[in-house]
């Protein structure tokens, strides 16, 4: 019998999206601005802001893997997702 997921965990902290915010500010910065829009890189490659989904997603990858200790997924997307909002600009 598989386990049943508890959604309670998936609602954001707004405590917490503030840190993943500032996180955010202080360890990505590398954006590049081309003819089809503006680009961040995230490890080797580089993704397109417009491309929202898989940016989240390349990111809170990267993430898990830099920073050690447990993590709540739900403030950690809705901080990258409002992150996006306000770089793109």
């Amino acid at each position: 019998m598989k386990f049943l997921e508890n959604f309670s965990d998936r609602y954001p902290i707004e405590s917490q999206i503030k840190m993943w915010e500032k996180y955010l500010d202080d360890n990505y910065k590398r954006f590049y601005n081309t003819e089809f829009g503006k680009r961040l890189a995230v490890g080797d490659k580089s993704y397109y802001l417009k491309d929202k989904s898989q940016l989240v997603d390349q990111l809170v990858i990267d993430i898990r893997n830099s920073v050690k200790g447990k993590i709540h997924e739900g403030s950690l997307r809705k901080a990258i997702k409002n992150w996006i909002n306000k770089v793109n600009i």
